[in-house]
């Protein structure tokens, strides 16, 4: 089902999509769309989706200051997308 460019415009003030992978867009839409809180983030995503480098959001994630990565498999890990949402909600509030 295609989105419509209205929802797309507000979906994308909602979540940065620009620089994310093609695929990756279609995950994170769909979870929007569908509203499934725990979609997940993978790494590779990630620095497109918050803005911020790998190093930064490993120092923040060891201060507490971010959403704790979930472990996939042994190699494999991402965030909740529903964390990543929220942390992004406590920023524009001012609380972290």
């Amino acid at each position: 089902m295609p989105l419509s460019p209205s929802h797309l415009k507000k979906i994308s003030a909602e979540v940065r999509l620009s620089g994310i992978p093609k695929h990756s867009q279609t995950i994170i839409l769909a979870a929007l769309e569908n509203n499934i809180p725990d979609q997940i983030i993978r790494p590779r995503d990630l620095k497109s989706v918050v803005g911020l480098s790998k190093c930064h959001v490993d120092r923040l994630e060891r201060e507490g200051m971010f959403p704790q990565r979930v472990r996939l498999g042994k190699a494999a890990c991402g965030w909740r997308y529903s964390e990543i949402k929220e942390w992004f909600e406590t920023r524009e509030r001012g609380l972290n």
